[in-house]
């Protein structure tokens, strides 16, 4: 079964707009240049199928936007052969404009894969995780996405809370404004990368940016996190010694120190502070070992950040290269324009 939808506009819908029940045959649903607004149970609700959403915009919208549900036992036991197809869930070019849920305002999605992008979320608030987006799929991919002012009053992830997938990425997405209670970008999952990422003006009451918790692979590469306040601004919870390399640290002002670790051992290479008013780490029973860090009194460094008025607190540990040094000063002008 294939239901395309096209060109609508929904105000003032107490019940889901779709609700897709349990099926074994592959079904496709998809949503095109269309505009929901005032929805009071969600806008579409299902299992497994695939669903895809181009050019929408999501407006006030009550228990997640897209929400799709896990076969839990109950649903189960009464058919033991019962098989679903897989859930593929692809969001592009979208908006989700306050939205409010218990968790996952924008999209709650638990399947087999997930892809975000080039979508915003603004105001979207959660009672506890995942302010806009929570992902317990199998992949979950979120890509060249700006999240706005997104908040959860309590657990993990005002903007994105990856909870259990087998492998996630955070690729080229930037945070602003956000209010979390714990971390902007939560990344509780055993595989995941986050590049090219961004977060700025975040105040938290315990982690303003990043927290990655029992990891066993993936890369955190080339994250600025600028004018942020909190506790910590990175965090790892019993996660491997990972990958960690490019960080910039810019206005940060964390009570107990900008990187936090807890039961694991972090090298962290190439990283840069800059105006930084709280210790640069914080362990308990871990370590945290700098490789290549810069405090922003090169001559070089600050020439431009006395154009912004920002001041350098300590000596640069060592010389570096003329390549790392372009790219610095092309991260610093992208994060500071």
């Amino acid at each position: 079964m294939n239901l395309s939808l096209h060109s609508l506009q929904i105000c003032s819908v107490l019940v889901p707009f779709i609700h897709d029940s349990i099926h074994k045959e592959s079904r496709s649903i998809s949503l095109y240049n269309s505009y929901m607004s005032k929805m009071g149970n969600g806008v579409f609700r299902g299992y497994g199928c695939f669903f895809k959403a181009n050019f929408c915009r999501f407006s006030q919208v009550l228990n997640s936007c897209v929400y799709f549900e896990r076969l839990s036992y109950e649903k189960m036991r009464f058919n033991s052969s019962l098989q679903v197809s897989n859930s593929i869930v692809l969001i592009d070019y979208c908006e989700f404009w306050n939205c409010n849920s218990v968790e996952g305002a924008g999209l709650n999605i638990n399947g087999d894969f997930m892809r975000i992008s080039n979508s915003f979320f603004k105001k979207c608030i959660s009672t506890k995780s995942g302010g806009a987006i929570i992902s317990g799929s199998k992949i979950s991919n979120i890509e060249y996405c700006c999240f706005s002012e997104c908040q959860n009053m309590d657990f993990w992830g005002s903007s994105l809370h990856y909870l259990g997938s087998a492998q996630g990425l955070l690729f080229m997405c930037s945070a602003t404004k956000d209010k979390p209670s714990n971390i902007v970008f939560s990344q509780s999952t055993p595989n995941c990368t986050a590049e090219y990422s961004n977060i700025s003006y975040s105040n938290a009451i315990y982690c303003s940016g990043i927290g990655h918790n029992n990891q066993v692979g993936g890369n955190i590469r080339y994250i600025t996190v600028y004018n942020c306040a909190g506790n910590r601004a990175i965090e790892y919870w019993g996660s491997q010694s990972r990958l960690t390399i490019f960080v910039n640290i810019i206005n940060d002002n964390s009570v107990a120190g900008v990187f936090y670790v807890v039961n694991s051992h972090q090298t962290i290479r190439e990283v840069i502070f800059i105006n930084i008013k709280s210790p640069t780490k914080s362990e308990s029973n871990g370590s945290i070992t700098f490789i290549n860090a810069l405090f922003g009194t090169d001559p070089i460094l600050m020439y431009l950040l006395h154009t912004r008025e920002c001041i350098g607190l300590n000596k640069p540990t060592r010389n570096f290269s003329k390549e790392n040094m372009a790219h610095y000063l092309l991260v610093l002008l992208f994060a500071l324009l």
